[in-house]
């Protein structure tokens, strides 16, 4: 499955539990975004998926396998953790 642009107009965002990728720009410019929480694997993290989330901390995930580096432009606080999932 892929995720394709959404623009989610909370604090908190979160997918179903299934493996999935992000792809290119996803949620790009969200405001408010402050936590994505991720369940289950994610295949790809595409370029500038969470670009321009000025709010966005902590994107939670249980187990990445590609990310490129521009997932976080203009994202200044936003990193990737994997300790808040089981």
């Amino acid at each position: 499955d892929y995720i394709e642009y959404v623009n989610f107009p909370t604090k908190y965002g979160s997918v179903p539990n299934k493996k999935f990728s992000i792809g290119q720009y996803a949620f790009y410019g969200c405001d408010n975004l402050v936590e994505f929480y991720s369940p289950h694997s994610i295949s790809n993290i595409y370029d500038y998926a969470f670009s321009a989330c000025p709010k966005l901390e902590t994107v939670y995930v249980n187990r990445y396998y590609d990310v490129n580096v521009t997932v976080f432009e203009n994202s200044p606080n936003a990193k990737i953790d994997r300790a808040r999932v089981n």
